[in-house]
């Protein structure tokens, strides 16, 4: 017997079979090949636990007790199978003549090792593009996992130097199991039995302008001291992303979006801009608010507009802020709780620092709009992370522009006072419907999330039962939008 996992979604938005599985069905269960034996007599059949030998006694007249034992009964633990994809594969981008690599992590679930098959299909390619499916820069055709393991490959998807602007090669890699036990079944929501393989697509789009991002940082702490262990509470953090435009065409409507991390408070007016090369202090400093200068800080995201990147130009992006604790200069911490009608609407979730979280609006925004803009396009948006529903609003509305859709009707709501609201990312939405009690005024049906799956389907909760799937954008789905506090 073998098992492939999959939520049951039970809602017409969503279809056929996720590649992930984003619940756990528990424990795989005793290993297969082992024996449960029951019956017999030890000092007969040489069993070592007696525990449970089934013993008759009797008497023949006057006799004393005599006793017997049955034969042993022996059970042997079958195979079970278990895939589950690891991680969600994202879309991406590469210049010509260059290679993308999607990294892949393949779970085995199942109850003993077992060997995956490995098949990549390509026909999604243009004519010169190629693929192949590679385990430490070797190719590879399986892989034998251990029972609770994770194995790793790659799928490199090569471009060749003629391809053209936003020309697109899609890949689909299925990972199966040699061996079939008949027809599907179905115990606890999870599927034994039927189809024994998973697939994730990815898709290659080749682009003749990219934004390159690295990320560095500086510590000081109170004293002034730079050297190691200096991140302690109250020291300050300056962050540097250093982009370029590694293309040889001019890359558009450029936006960087940064959340602000956890247990850090950010420091008023510490936005910067300036060009490779510049420290922080030689930078040109930028206001928080959002006023034509570039550079905005809201509801602990940081966004910076860059507008049009030409081919090769590249810059620094600055801001600071400081570990919270004792020696930080964050004075008059407030107390929140979960269900607190707080910053225009209910607190939902509230972050390790206790001062930081997310507010739900305390009504749907609609109850049933469509994610996407009229057409299938891929916005970016992949995000599953709290802490990154702003970003992929952003990204989306960016994306798809002026319209009716889920994102947009987020990012234009003015409610209570608060006008930065969003489409909360996959993660925040499961913590939203933790609390939907709390909060209520949900449906029953399926709420959209902002974290895309890839050009054609979005990842949505039915509230129902709290499962998690992939759903076509053109659904129509319901919109409970959130804000940071």
């Amino acid at each position: 017997m073998r098992r492939l996992l999959f939520g049951i979604i039970g809602a017409a938005l969503l279809f056929g079979t996720p590649t992930l599985s984003f619940a756990e069905p528990g424990t795989s269960g005793v290993t297969a090949g082992t024996n449960i034996i029951s019956g017999g007599d030890a000092g007969t059949v040489g069993i070592t636990d007696t525990v449970g030998d089934v013993v008759a006694t009797f008497k023949v007249g006057d006799s004393g007790t005599k006793s017997i034992t049955c034969a042993v009964a022996t059970v042997t633990i079958g195979q079970i199978y278990g895939g589950k994809w690891g991680t969600l594969t994202e879309d991406k981008s590469e210049l010509p003549a260059k290679s993308v690599d999607y990294e892949y992590q393949l779970v085995n679930l199942g109850n003993a090792t077992d060997v995956f098959a490995l098949a990549l299909n390509a026909s999604g390619l243009p004519s010169g593009w190629s693929a192949a499916v590679l385990k430490n820069g070797a190719a590879v055709s399986s892989l034998t996992i251990a029972e609770d393991a994770i194995a790793t490959f790659t799928v490199r998807v090569t471009i060749p130097g003629s391809a053209n602007d936003n020309e697109k090669g899609a890949i689909a890699v299925t990972a199966s199991t040699s061996y079939n036990d008949g027809a599907a079944y179905i115990v606890g929501g999870w599927q034994y039995g039927g189809a024994d393989s998973l697939t994730d697509s990815a898709t290659t789009t080749c682009s003749s302008a990219i934004i390159a991002l690295t990320k560095t940082y500086q510590v000081v702490n109170p004293t002034g001291y730079t050297g190691p262990n200096a991140n302690v509470p109250g020291s300050l953090i300056t962050y540097c992303l250093e982009y370029r435009n590694t293309g040889s065409a001019d890359a558009n409507v450029v936006t960087v979006t940064d959340m602000i991390p956890g247990y850090t408070t950010y420091v008023t007016g510490s936005i910067k801009m300036g060009a490779i090369g510049d420290t922080y202090a030689a930078a040109v400093g930028k206001t928080d608010a959002v006023d034509g200068d570039n550079a905005q800080f809201n509801s602990n995201v940081i966004q910076f507009n860059l507008g049009t990147v030409a081919a090769t130009a590249s810059g620094r992006l600055y801001y600071q802020v400081r570990i919270e604790g004792e020696g930080s200069s964050t004075t008059g911490s407030s107390t929140f709780t979960i269900g607190q009608n707080y910053g225009g609407g209910i607190i939902f979730y509230i972050d390790g620092t206790g001062q930081h979280g997310l507010i739900a609006a305390d009504s749907d925004q609609s109850t049933g709009v469509q994610w996407y803009n009229g057409s299938n396009v891929t916005t970016g948006a992949t995000n599953v992370a709290v802490g990154a529903g702003q970003a992929n609003t952003t990204k989306i509305v960016t994306v798809q522009g002026a319209g009716s859709y889920a994102a947009k009707l987020c990012d234009d709501l003015v409610l209570n006072g608060y006008s930065d609201w969003f489409l909360p990312s996959k993660d925040e939405l499961n913590l939203l419907y933790g609390q939907k009690a709390v909060v209520g005024g949900f449906d029953s049906g399926v709420y959209w999330s902002s974290t895309e799956y890839n050009s054609d389907n979005v990842l949505s909760q039915y509230f129902a039962n709290g499962n998690q799937g992939v759903g076509n954008k053109y659904g129509a789905g319901y919109v409970r939008a959130v804000r940071a506090f």
